[in-house]
C-alpha cells in the first residue's frame, strides 16, 4: 500500500504496519513521490488535509489520479468534482490517532466506496481496523453523518471548552436540537432522510470511543460553512447553529470564510 500524508493518521498507520510486519510506503511533502511513477491500477490512500488537495492533484501523474482513495472529511462532492476527482474512491474514516505515530482508536467501521474500495477494505481489515465497502448512495449518508458529527460536536465543544466525549453528557438537549437542524439541511440539500434517534445514537457512541478528542471548528467551507450555505440556499432555518457559530467567534452570515473554497 502507498499512502500520501505523514500526519497523525498516516504515521500511525505506518507504525501499525511496522508492528504487524505489513508493508507501507508513506509519502511526505518531500520524499517518496517517485513511487507514483509506477503503472496505474493500485490504490493510493490520500491522508492529507482537505486544504492540501489542490496541490496534491497537481503533483500526482494524471494516469494515477483515478487510483486516489480520498479520506478527507466534510461535504466534499462539489469540491472534488471541481478537482476532477468525482470518480475516485472515497473513505469515511471512523478512527482517530491522538499523536503522530501513536495508537489508532477505531470508533466504528470505516467505510469505502468506489473502484478501489474492496482492496482498501481488505488492507484495513488485515491491520485489525474494522471496515466495509458500501455503494455510493450509502456513502452519501456516511459523508453527511460524519460531517454532522464534526460540525455539531466540534461547535458545542468549542463554545463550552470541552472534548467531544463531554458534549452529549453535558449538553444533550442542545446537541439533539443542533443535530436535528443539520440533518434537516442535509435532507433538503442531498435528499438524505435520516432518523434523528438513529444518527444521534451513532454519533454519541463514536464520541464515547474517543472521549478526550479535542473539539474544534475547522475546515469551515466543508463542515459548518457548508451547512450555513446550504441552509440559506434551501431556505432551512438553523437558528441554534447560527448562534453557536457567533459564540465560537465566527461572524455567521457576514463571514466569507464559511463558504469560500
Amino acid at each position: 500500500m502507498i499512502a500520501i500524508g505523514a500526519g497523525r493518521v498516516g504515521t500511525s498507520l505506518a507504525a501499525r504496519c511496522a508492528a504487524l510486519g505489513r508493508p507501507l510506503t508513506l509519502l511526505d511533502r518531500t520524499s517518496g513521490w517517485e513511487e507514483l511513477d509506477r503503472s496505474p491500477g493500485s490504490p493510493l490512500l490520500v491522508l492529507v488535509n482537505t486544504r492540501d488537495l489542490d496541490g496534491l492533484v497537481a503533483r500526482v501523474p494524471p494516469p494515477r489520479r483515478a487510483d486516489l482513495v480520498l479520506a478527507q472529511n466534510g461535504m466534499l462532492r462539489g469540491f472534488l468534482g471541481d478537482l476532477g476527482l468525482a470518480r475516485c474512491t472515497r473513505a469515511i474514516l471512523y478512527l482517530a490517532a491522538a499523536s503522530r505515530g501513536g495508537a489508532i482508536v477505531a470508533g466504528d467501521r470505516t467505510v469505502f466506496a468506489g473502484p478501489h474500495a474492496e482492496a482498501v477494505e481488505a488492507w484495513f481489515t488485515d491491520l485489525g481496523l474494522p471496515a466495509r465497502t458500501v455503494d455510493w448512495l450509502r456513502l452519501t449518508y456516511y459523508e453527511l453523518e460524519k460531517s454532522v458529527w464534526l460540525s455539531a460536536f466540534g461547535l458545542i465543544g468549542t463554545v463550552h471548552g470541552i472534548p467531544v466525549g463531554r458534549v452529549a453528557p453535558d449538553h444533550s438537549e442542545m446537541l439533539r436540537e443542533l443535530v436535528m437542524e443539520l440533518l434537516h439541511v442535509g435532507r433538503a440539500s442531498a435528499g438524505i432522510d435520516v432518523p434523528l434517534a438513529f444518527a444521534l445514537e451513532r454519533m454519541i457512541r463514536y464520541s464515547a470511543a474517543i472521549p478526550d478528542w479535542p473539539a474544534a471548528v475547522r475546515d469551515l467551507p466543508f463542515r459548518n460553512g457548508w451547512f450555513t450555505a446550504e441552509a440559506r440556499r434551501m431556505g432551512v432555518a438553523t437558528p441554534l447553529h447560527d448562534r453557536l457559530l457567533r459564540l465560537a467567534g465566527h461572524a455567521g452570515d457576514d463571514d466569507q470564510r464559511l463558504t469560500s473554497r
